[in-house]
């Protein structure tokens, strides 16, 4: 069970750090992240905006037009200008493909899978201290005594309620945990 509960610390680890380099990699400007971020968050669609590569095709191809298209010099600014922007349109397909192919599985995986294990794991860790609480309710109790033989029946009763939680909570916990390492595979 260590060895799972390590692998899967190591898998949300690496997983978020993942979606972080992406997230900065496909944008730079923490504040643009930070209004998508927000807009996200409120269901909202976000305005489309001019990548730079855009925007300069676009002060090319008026620069270009401005000169002439029949000038050598205007005809060389409305070609860069065009293939500008086919670099700028290519861009925004490698930004929205990752997004949609790369990013949205791994968010998914972290705010599905990983937030499920991690409730579980949490779960597990209460029934481990009540398991404990009860063990030690067992031993103050002493059978010995007759004042607290029925204490100690109940606490008995209550130490065997806590380990059949525990052991179910265990099982569950193992096997979502079985189910990320799975995903290795």
């Amino acid at each position: 069970m260590e060895s799972l509960i390590d692998l899967q610390d190591k898998v949300k680890k690496h997983t978020e750090s993942m979606v972080r380099s992406c997230e900065i990699r496909l944008q730079p400007n923490p504040n643009v992240r930070m209004e998508e971020f927000l807009y996200e968050k409120l269901d909202k669609r976000l305005r489309p905006k001019m990548t730079p590569m855009i925007e300069l095709a676009t002060i090319l191809t008026d620069a270009g037009n401005d000169f002439g298209p029949e000038t050598p010099y205007g005809t060389a600014l409305i070609t860069a200008g065009n293939y500008q922007h086919r670099l700028g349109q290519a861009e925004l397909e490698f930004v929205s493909n990752s997004a949609d192919v790369f990013l949205t599985p791994l968010r998914r995986f972290l705010e599905g899978d990983i937030k499920t294990v991690m409730k579980e794991r949490k779960e597990l860790n209460n029934r481990r201290l009540d398991l404990d609480a009860a063990r030690n309710k067992v031993k103050k109790c002493s059978k010995d005594d007759p004042k607290l033989y029925e204490a100690a029946a109940k606490a008995e009763n209550d130490l065997r309620v806590a380990t059949s939680e525990f052991e179910r909570q265990a099982e569950i916990t193992r096997l979502l945990l079985e189910g990320v390492a799975g995903y290795q595979v």
